[in-house]
């Protein structure tokens, strides 16, 4: 599972970023395409989410028996999280001068993963942290979801309540693309404008996972040939990428009911990714997730969500940095894993280890 964790290196982000430098991107069938994978790969990480921290709860419900402990929970949580994060805002705002604070209270909204609450903030900073900021409310909102769920009766009860949450998610992302909205004070807090960066609207993506959960633990085999699962994934991601693209509102501008099909199908995508990392049982796609490569690229899969981009971005002000686009994607691609496995060697493995003890 852990390999299937890592995302995509081209991310929604450094496309646009790229954009930046060229705009002739923008006419382009490659800002479609690498647009649409990098919210494949958000899909994906909400997915496995759902699935790996609503498990433990999951299972305690099956057996009868107590729930994870939430100071142990939350503490796993923080330290997974939080210090590999500022290490790379730091590297973010003061060595690569890509962004400025103006205040104190500026800085402590992106420091706590909160910037995603204030409206121009979200994509700023380490502009990927986004996806964390809805991760760290999934984590705050899942015991209480989890409490819930319990409570209803057995399997049946569940899968009801799991599909509430999941239309919780539609009904919030579809209110949000259908209501007109001012653009937003900067820095105002809890303004409408920032809504599609929180989690009521990304609901339905970790309802995918927390059913795969419910699903295992009982023992319901979802009896999908693995091929057949990518084959459905790569299928949802070509009808995206063929979705009409209206030029006339702008680069990464979408309609309302093209964002709305986009953000759905993506969901489904994602879904469809992880199915045979849960559910299947061999075959070839299963040995090429347990690969050393796929599994080590897990391993570290953390520090290339955080270092990508800001790589990118910094990469091209380099005065040796390479000038053909083939060899240029090399570079980043091998700084980024290195950066991504000094985080995991000198910040997470650290970090999570005395965390454990902590618990202990």
């Amino acid at each position: 599972m852990r390999a299937l964790a890592a995302r995509s290196v081209f991310t929604y982000h450094s496309v646009r970023f790229t954009c930046i430098e060229d705009p002739s991107l923008y006419s382009s069938a490659v800002f479609n395409w690498f647009d649409r994978l990098g919210f494949f790969g958000i899909a994906v990480f909400f997915v496995i989410s759902g699935f790996l921290l609503y498990r433990p709860y999951a299972a305690a419900a099956q057996a009868g028996g107590p729930g994870p402990q939430l100071g142990p929970f939350w503490t796993r949580r923080v330290a997974r999280i939080y210090l590999a994060c500022w290490v790379a805002l730091a590297f973010v705002v003061i060595v690569f001068g890509q962004y400025e604070f103006t205040s104190i209270g500026h800085a402590l909204s992106f420091v706590t993963l909160t910037q995603t609450y204030r409206a121009t903030y979200g994509l700023r900073g380490l502009g990927v942290a986004w996806t964390l900021c809805i991760e760290v409310s999934f984590y705050a909102v899942l015991p209480g979801l989890a409490w819930v769920l319990r409570r209803l009766d057995g399997l049946r009860g569940q899968l009801i309540g799991l599909a509430v949450i999941a239309a919780i998610g539609v009904a919030s992302r579809s209110w949000w693309l259908w209501t007109s909205r001012a653009a937003g004070t900067p820095g105002a807090w809890f303004e409408p404008v920032s809504f599609d960066r929180w989690l009521p609207g990304y609901l339905d993506w970790f309802a995918l996972g927390m059913l795969m959960a419910v699903l295992s633990v009982h023992g319901i085999r979802l009896k999908i040939p693995a091929w057949i699962a990518w084959i459905g994934a790569l299928g949802c991601y070509w009808a995206l990428v063929l979705l009409y693209l209206d030029p006339s509102l702008g680069p990464g501008t979408y309609a309302p009911i093209d964002s709305f099909i986009r953000w759905l199908v993506t969901g489904f995508a994602g879904a469809l990714f992880v199915l045979p990392a849960v559910f299947g049982e061999g075959g070839g796609i299963r040995r090429l997730l347990r690969t050393r490569v796929l599994a080590a690229l897990g391993v570290v899969s953390y520090g290339i969500y955080l270092w990508h981009v800001p790589l990118w971005i910094q990469a091209p002000t380099w005065s040796w940095f390479p000038s053909p686009i083939v060899v240029q994607i090399g570079v980043i691609l091998a700084l980024t894993v290195t950066a991504a496995t000094l985080s995991y060697w000198i910040i997470e493995r650290p970090i999570n280890r005395w965390a454990r003890r902590e618990i202990r």
